[in-house]
């Protein structure tokens, strides 16, 4: 069972792939392994409706996959990070398409 996390964001692509960037470098001992970080796309299909029913206006969309399930230490404080990069109000991340993570707090 693969283990993915989607990032349903406000932000424009090139805003989005800006942020990204900075996380990749930020920590690398996370977007590097054991997580990856896709590059931001342009919505498809019914990427809008499906953030929509998450509550966000979505303008870009990027993965985090687990690439090593035995090594999930970490996880949640990276998605945590992604929340305060990205900003609470600009990104909901959810496990796959199903369940909204909320940041912590």
């Amino acid at each position: 069972m693969a283990i993915d996390y989607a990032g349903h964001c406000r932000l424009s692509v090139a805003e989005a792939r800006m942020r990204i960037a900075e996380a990749r470098q930020a920590h690398p001992d996370w977007f590097d392994f054991p997580f990856r970080l896709t590059e931001p796309r342009a919505l498809r299909n019914f990427d809008a409706e499906i953030a929509r029913e998450f509550g966000i206006e979505a303008k870009s969309r990027f993965t985090l996959f687990v690439q090593d399930k035995e090594k999930l230490d970490g996880l949640e404080d990276a998605l945590d990070y992604l929340y305060a990069l990205f900003g609470p109000d600009n990104l909901v991340l959810t496990w796959g398409l199903d369940t909204i993570r909320p940041p912590r707090g």
